[in-house]
């Protein structure tokens, strides 16, 4: 456990201060891939006990995973948070038989042509919400927008058409989702503020400035 201790100590500096986000006076931190986690109880269990001897009031874990009923307290976490991608074409091809010829070829002409995956940012934006499931802690996740083929060529995806006002529907879903839990936990995550290799970001640019943005402060400002 000496790779988790030497992280955990590179972090409570961060832990330990006060600006720092917390959630029931709990310093927060986010693991992404929990699967891929060895043992992620005993490290869990190992990081709260290390924060106990800091004197810290202890940790809030979020774990980010696809799947909004995965129980993060079966793997030692407090709450999970989704990101919800829409289906990959190779998905949606196994998904389609041929009594729908059209989608079907449309699928494997794109297959042959090695295009990536094209969505409507508006049609997307539907169903990257999941709903709440009873028992279980889940923040949702917007996102302003998507196009990871600098990385992933055709194997990756691309939500076209995204618009501050069509970000602002999306957000609004988050928001509604969480107005009735607790004030420290009507958490909604953003993806991401600068990931330019995925092409999603709030970070200002010469399309839409301060756009996205200021969506965020006008919806965040409504009574």
């Amino acid at each position: 456990m000496d790779d988790h201790r030497r992280h955990f100590d590179y972090l409570l500096r961060a832990f330990s201060d006060r600006r720092y986000v917390r959630v029931d006076d709990k310093p927060m931190f986010v693991v992404y891939n929990p699967d891929d986690l060895p043992e992620p109880q005993r490290v869990t269990d190992f990081w709260r006990d290390l924060a106990a001897r800091a004197g810290l009031p202890g940790l809030f874990l979020v774990a980010e995973h696809p799947t909004p009923d995965w129980d993060p307290k079966a793997k030692g976490f407090d709450a999970a948070v989704t990101v919800r991608l829409p289906p990959r074409r190779r998905t949606l091809a196994s998904w389609t038989t041929w009594r729908n010829p059209v989608r079907k070829l449309r699928y494997r002409i794109a297959d042959q042509r090695r295009l990536p995956t094209i969505h409507r940012y508006e049609d997307a934006i539907e169903h990257m919400i999941a709903e709440a499931v009873p028992g279980i802690e889940n923040f949702p996740c917007v996102i302003p927008n998507w196009d990871n083929t600098p990385r992933s060529g055709s194997n990756g995806m691309v939500l076209q058409g995204s618009t501050p006002e069509i970000f602002r529907k999306h957000l609004r879903r988050a928001l509604r989702r969480m107005t009735d839990a607790p004030n420290e936990h009507r958490l909604v995550f953003v993806k991401s503020w600068n990931e330019w290799a995925e092409g999603n970001h709030l970070e200002p640019d010469q399309r839409h400035g301060h756009g996205y943005l200021q969506v965020i402060r006008e919806e965040l400002e409504r009574p």
